[in-house]
């Protein structure tokens, strides 16, 4: 299934920058179905260079892509982001989940 998100998601985010990256992620993948691999990809390519370098290896720690894995992702980033004490990286990791929830 493709990515579903509605304006006021894009809206609820402060850093324009992210909304921006999310908006982006749609576009990509308007015409396809979201599978966990597509997923995964999109959120490297286009939020990998939002995370603060310490944090990006959060993304590579699955060798299989799932639905879970991306949750994991997600999971971690939280944590990364109650070690950083970093708004941008805590929008980074809302991110994940909208696509996540929004996907699945």
């Amino acid at each position: 299934m493709p990515l579903y998100l509605e304006d006021e998601f894009f809206d609820s985010l402060v850093y324009e920058e992210v909304a921006v990256v999310l908006w982006a992620i749609k576009l990509h993948a308007a015409d396809q179905a979201v599978t966990p691999a597509i997923a995964l990809r999109l959120i490297k390519q286009y939020l990998q260079p939002m995370i603060p370098p310490g944090h990006c290896h959060l993304l590579y720690q699955q060798r299989v892509t799932t639905w879970n894995g991306i949750w994991r992702i997600y999971s971690s980033l939280g944590f990364a982001v109650g070690q950083a004490n970093d708004p941008r990286l805590f929008e980074v990791m809302k991110a994940v989940e909208l696509i996540h929830a929004f996907s699945t």
